[in-house]
């Protein structure tokens, strides 16, 4: 075949794999970097596969990671089509044949998969907050007493106090005080840039605020690195949400080697929706959690789950309105975070 009825072909094919909704140029800038991480490793272990490509994509018993790896794919492929196309229009026609073939080959690979769709036994996943049962009441400040002396011990009390992702401490997360006039109190405050955000989802920014003088062991433990800090703030962050999610899973292993099931970052974001919901049940809830649809609180922690060392933040405070929420608006009002550039981490 010639080079330019496989670029013609290719074409044809590249057109039909486009998503129906959406745009592909939509992706944020994180996802963009996991697909095609993802995808050339599955091409890579593809070349080893006895069938190839469609081998390794459809190698698992979960829908969630069929799916994401076929979403990485036509990403990754896309990316791939406009290069090779255009290399092929300028006339780098070399090594282009084979490239180009191989692409073809792959596009159809693809078509194919999603034809067939997911064909593994679907496998139940599991909730994070069942890992919260038979965990002690102060599981949270055990964790974090045993990994104070390690790299990610700010990181691990920004987690209990917030709930926040391990993604949104891969950015960055920004702690302060603040005098409240209005109240005659200092507010310790942690302000989020949230992940998972776009036009209709997720919260651009979120602050949670406690008592600086709440007597909970690890706002006492904040606060004391704050009075250790030269400048009035802490930016914390991690070089590797993966990385921390190992940390914990080693140090919980160390405390509580019986447990039944994996503790995960995402443990303390089902705790912190617990203590939440055991206050109030509002949208508070999902603007902490970094929602905008009330819905989807309901997958995190519920009140039964509090413990007796219960977080109590008195101000949650998001970007966005939460949809079809009902509940009373739990805010400080008192705190202004939109003329403050400390307020963005």
């Amino acid at each position: 075949m010639s080079l330019r009825n496989i670029v013609q072909r290719c074409q044809m094919v590249s057109a039909a794999i486009r998503p129906h909704a959406g745009n592909l140029s939509d992706i944020s800038e994180n996802t963009r970097v996991e697909y095609v991480r993802l995808a050339s490793l599955l091409i890579t272990r593809a070349r080893y596969a006895e069938h190839g490509l469609a081998e390794v994509v459809s190698n698992t018993t979960s829908s969630r990671t069929y799916f994401k790896r076929i979403a990485a794919l036509r990403y990754f492929l896309h990316l791939q089509h406009q290069q090779l196309v255009r290399d092929a229009y300028d006339g780098q026609s070399s090594a282009l044949h084979s490239q180009l073939q191989e692409h073809l080959d792959q596009l159809q690979t693809f078509v194919a998969l999603r034809q067939d769709g997911f064909g593994g036994a679907r496998r139940k996943r599991s909730s994070k907050r069942l890992a919260l049962i038979g965990l002690p009441d102060d599981w949270r400040s055990q964790l974090c007493r045993r990994g104070a002396r390690g790299r990610y011990a700010n990181a691990l009390r920004v987690l209990a106090l917030s709930g926040c992702r391990p993604s949104e401490l891969a950015n960055g997360v920004l702690v302060w005080r603040e005098w409240e006039e209005g109240g005659g109190a200092l507010i310790l405050h942690i302000g989020i840039n949230g992940t998972k955000v776009k036009a209709a989802q997720g919260q651009p920014y979120r602050c949670i605020s406690y008592l600086a003088d709440d007597p909970h062991p690890l706002v006492a433990a904040l606060n004391r690195q704050l009075n250790a800090e030269e400048e009035a703030y802490l930016h914390i962050s991690v070089a590797s949400a993966r990385n921390l999610s190992v940390e914990i899973r080693r140090l919980a292993r160390g405390l509580w080697p019986g447990h039944k099931h994996a503790i995960t970052a995402y443990c303390f974001r089902h705790q912190w929706s617990a203590d939440m919901k055991s206050l109030i049940d509002g949208d508070a809830v999902s603007r902490g959690l970094g929602h905008v649809s009330a819905k989807t609180r309901r997958l995190y922690g519920v009140a039964s789950q509090v413990r007796q060392d219960g977080l109590k933040p008195i101000g949650v405070i998001a970007d966005r309105l939460v949809r079809s929420g009902s509940g009373p608006v739990f805010t400080l009002a008192a705190v202004n975070v939109g003329d403050d550039p400390l307020h963005r981490c």
